[in-house]
């Protein structure tokens, strides 16, 4: 029983959906003769209508689409800016029961009017509509698209541009949904390579395009200095645009204007910009170039254009000619887009017959077959006239094409072609550029020359001075007021860049700093960020913060920053001061040198044979009468024996430490008490009397620069040190590049100083009050090295810098953000550095310095063995160079010893040499006292056969 229940039940429901075929059956036969289609204008172009018109009466006479139903256009025009009435305008076509909208032209007119075909479920086909904004399918949820959005074309732009090499460019829209969103893509493209958007300028469009006021943005465009200008508005109001720039001098020579398709797609015929005396484009419009969806790839363009040929000109504006523009392709495109979703559905069954819908009321009305058309619309894959038609699950076309074009005297010309796959293809780079110029004009040109820069300063000396009155007490006015290095350096490049200028001095006496509250810049950069000024022209640091706000040129100057801190503090106290000129080496040395000394002539006044002479000694066996000499001799033997023993008896006083005492006197300018008698002692000590002379004037000059200076030894000796200790207090000024270097470092060392410089009463308003304060001791002021090292050398010479340099910068001039001088003044500080102007004004500003020539008066240094030790090679070679007169000694002397004829001398030089070598060893060694060897003796020995020797002071060579 179930089972048979089961039976009946699915046999009855088989039936049911049979019938619900049949029935479909039937209505599939079922045949309009007659379509409508709202077609909405938005009064932006003539060809509008004609192109929906002829491709109404295009698809009604084909067999081969639609051939039992025609279709019936309703007519409307909308106001751009007036949404009301367009609300109005197509609230009434839908009460005539349209199939279809198509239209309007503007995205602004298509996002009023899909307000109401949404609301009502009535499919909008929008031929030229590319708001980026549209391609969002929920919020207009009954829209086709037949030109692709602006971020493809934008893509295509940028092609266009990094095509001949442009980096540098201005943007200039209408304030509307489609000017505003249209160049969207192209510049965050434009950022991603890095090119530089001089300024974007709106405009307020109009209703009549010649009630515009654009001069104000078309002045700024020029004083940005980009020569490239991209241009994104209605066509009628992009015309009124270009007869405005034309009046202005910006549409000739040197200039080159990028039109979007709003612009490029319309017929020049229908813009009112052709020659009152002619139908040619006016000399100063002609090299426009364009981008535009290309109009005339598809397979029905030539049948259509037969259409388009043969029309009237009086009936159809804008048709007779050879040529369909886009703009009127598009609308023509929509029309067979209609009309081939229209028959599939027919085709299929689907279709349901029209009915009046409105827009009053509370009921809610939709067509309940809108969302059915709106999937065969977007299925549609035909043969059309601009190109293929077919869809996007996104209901925009697939495949998008663009031309690029160029204006020439007889309107758009075709120059290349770009689409997704291939990108941009040039057909010939022979364009026509604005003034028909040859070469590919230039992307930035300045009008400097002749402008008169209103520039802020602040008064820093050297970089820059200010007074009121002149040395004769003449009142001062204006820019006479200023000097310094940046001013000589201003007014340089205003005669070589042939602007003027106006300086002010800031208002605040900030330097500029920004508020981390209110977010506000102060100072300077206040003044020049705000538009104020043009340009700062002082010693402002270049930094990082700063250019958020401001461009920086090239640093003119390199710097860091430093601290200086007083000359003058407490010394410390020491009782061996006065050895601090040497070093400890070198005393050491000069110690071991002058006992070397001593000993060495004490050694060579023993070995010396000038220190000895002849005495005859009596020997057994020798007669009486030979050995007796005259009563005379007696007598002159005598003397000399008593002359001898007084010698002898001072050369026993002259032991090793009485020489050694006589080099310490030598030493101390105090006079030996005795003095060599050889030629080899004598050679010594005159090169040791040189040498103590060169060390006591050495060491004089340097002791009196010591006590005269009285340099301190600091603690704090770099930043770390000043860090490091709270004795000696430090700041910097408030609200400055340095301030606020400190209070964004992630460095330890800099953010203890920031935490000290918060919490202690340190900071400063200027770097004059700074500087004054670290000459009144205890105090380290931080600032520029630039603005320091100048006050270090100038008097009262009584500061000093200390440390290294840290966070290193430079000093550059600072103008508005994207100015369209600051790539000028680059190059222009550049041409200084490499041509040395920059260092002629150096010279001149920060070149003498007292106190660096009095600080080379007064500076010394510690002498070390290094800068002393040559005297002491003079020392002991004078030693090994007596050594060589000593040996010389001896041979002269034993040669004069050597006497053949007396029987008393030695015959030859070795009896001599021996005769000598056992005296001077009986004299050092024969006696048992120790100290006899050191010492002469006192009484002679009995005189040997031949003659021997004693050591005599008074022999001389």
């Amino acid at each position: 029983m179930p089972q048979s229940t089961s039976s009946v039940l699915s046999s009855l429901f088989n039936f049911f959906l049979l019938l619900a075929s049949v029935q479909q059956r039937t209505f599939a036969v079922l045949v309009p003769s007659e379509v409508r289609i709202g077609a909405l204008y938005d009064g932006e172009s003539p060809t509008d209508r004609t192109a929906v018109r002829l491709a109404v009466e295009f698809v009604n006479n084909r067999t081969d689409i639609l051939p039992a139903t025609r279709i019936r256009i309703v007519e409307g025009t909308v106001v751009m800016l007036a949404n009301l009435d367009s609300v109005l305008t197509v609230c009434h076509q839908a009460e005539k029961g349209v199939a279809t909208f198509i239209g309007p032209g503007s995205s602004s007119s298509v996002k009023t009017t899909q307000l109401v075909s949404a609301g009502l479920a009535i499919p909008q086909i929008a031929p030229i509509a590319t708001d980026p904004m549209l391609d969002n399918p929920e919020k207009y949820r009954y829209l086709l698209r037949m030109s692709a959005p602006d971020t493809v074309q934008s893509r295509a732009l940028v092609d266009l541009v990094n095509e001949f090499g442009w980096q540098q460019m201005s943007i200039l829209v209408s304030r509307d949904d489609y000017g505003t969103h249209g160049l969207m893509e192209f510049k965050t493209l434009a950022s991603q390579r890095g090119w530089l958007i001089r300024t974007v300028q709106q405009f307020q469009p109009k209703e009549n395009p010649a009630q515009i006021d654009v001069l104000l943005q078309l002045k700024a465009i020029k004083t940005a200095g980009a020569r490239i200008i991209l241009l994104n508005c209605g066509g009628l109001l992009g015309m009124e645009v270009l007869r405005k720039a034309s009046t202005m001098g910006m549409t000739g020579e040197g200039w080159v204007w990028i039109v979007t398709d709003g612009i490029a797609s319309i017929s020049i015929g229908e813009t009112k910009v052709k020659s009152e005396l002619s139908d040619e484009v006016p000399d100063d419009l002609v090299g426009v170039l364009g981008t535009r969806p290309v109009g005339s790839s598809g397979d029905l363009y030539t049948s259509f254009r037969q259409y388009w040929r043969a029309a009237d000109p009086i009936l159809y504006p804008g048709a007779g000619k050879m040529k369909i523009e886009a703009r009127a392709a598009k609308f023509a495109d929509a029309v067979l887009t209609f009309a081939y979703a229209f028959q599939q559905i027919i085709r299929d069954g689907f279709y349901r017959p029209e009915t009046p819908l409105f827009c009053e009321g509370n009921v809610s009305w939709k067509w309940t077959n809108g969302p059915a058309m709106l999937e065969y619309l977007k299925k549609v894959d035909e043969p059309g006239i601009s190109q293929r038609l077919r869809f996007t699950s996104a209901r925009i076309p697939r495949d998008p094409l663009f031309d690029v074009v160029n204006l020439r005297k007889h309107g758009w010309h075709t120059v290349g072609r770009w689409d997704e796959a291939r990108g941009l293809s040039m057909r010939t780079r022979n364009v026509t550029f604005m003034g028909m110029a040859d070469p590919v004009p230039e992307d930035y040109r300045t009008d400097l020359r002749n402008r008169t820069l209103r520039v802020v300063t602040i008064v820093e000396s050297p970089f820059m001075i200010m007074r009121d009155e002149d040395e004769n007490g003449k009142v001062l006015h204006g820019n006479e007021r200023f000097s310094g290095f940046c001013v000589d350096l201003l007014d340089w490049m205003s005669q070589e860049m042939g602007f003027r200028y106006n300086l002010y001095h800031v208002a605040d006496n900030n330097w500029g700093a920004k508020d981390p509250s209110t977010g506000k810049w102060n100072g300077v950069v206040a003044d020049v960020a705000y538009k104020k000024a043009d340009m700062v022209v002082a010693s402002i640091t270049i930094r990082a913060d700063r250019e958020v706000v401001v461009d920086f040129t090239t640093p003119y100057v390199d710097v860091g920053l430093t601290f200086v801190m007083s000359k003058v503090g407490r010394k410390e106290i020491s009782l061996f001061n006065f050895f601090g000129p040497l070093e400890k080496r070198l005393w050491l040395l000069i110690a071991i040198t002058t006992v070397a000394v001593g000993v060495f002539l004490s050694i060579v006044n023993k070995l010396s044979p000038y220190s000895c002479r002849p005495v005859a000694i009596t020997q057994p066996g020798q007669d009486n009468h030979e050995r007796e000499p005259s009563l005379k001799k007696k007598e002159k033997e005598k003397e000399e024996d008593e002359e001898a023993e007084d010698d002898e008896n001072d050369q026993t006083r002259i032991t090793l430490g009485d020489w050694i005492w006589n080099s310490f006197c030598t030493l101390f300018q105090q006079g030996p008490e005795e003095y060599p008698k050889s030629a080899a002692g004598r050679f010594t000590a005159g090169v040791w009397w040189l040498v103590i002379l060169i060390l006591i004037a050495t060491y004089t000059a340097n002791l009196a620069a010591h006590l005269t200076i009285g340099r301190l030894q600091e603690t704090v000796g770099s930043v770390e040190d000043l860090a490091k200790q709270t004795e000696i207090a430090y700041g910097t000024v408030l609200s400055s590049g340095p301030h606020s270097f400190f209070q964004q470092s992630t460095i330890e060392t800099f953010q203890t100083m920031a935490r000290y410089m918060a919490t202690h009463d340190v900071m400063v308003a200027t770097s004059e009050e700074g500087i004054e304060r670290a000459r009144r001791g205890n105090y380290a002021f931080v600032w520029d090295s630039g603005i320091l090292d100048y006050v270090t050398k100038t008097p009262p010479c009584d500061l000093k810098t200390v440390g290294r340099l840290f966070s290193k910068t430079g000093y550059g001039f600072a103008l508005q953000k994207n100015s369209p001088y600051t790539k000028e003044f680059t190059e222009k500080i550049l041409w200084a550095r490499e041509s040395g102007k920059l260092e002629e004004l150096f010279s001149k500003w920060t070149g003498g310095s007292e106190c660096a020539r009095e600080d080379a008066k007064l500076s010394t240094i510690v002498i070390g063995l290094d800068h002393m030790l040559g005297v002491f090679v003079l020392v002991y070679g004078a030693m090994a160079i007596s050594l060589v007169v000593l040996s010389l000694e001896w041979i002269i002397v034993c040669v004069g010893d050597v006497d053949k004829k007396s029987a008393k001398k030695p015959q030859t030089m070795p009896e001599a040499f021996l005769g000598r070598f056992k005296s001077l060893k009986q004299k050092l060694f024969g006696d048992s006292d120790p100290l006899a060897r050191f010492r002469l003796p006192r009484r002679r020995t009995p005189v040997p056969a031949k003659e021997e020797y004693e050591c005599n002071t008074q022999a001389t060579l």
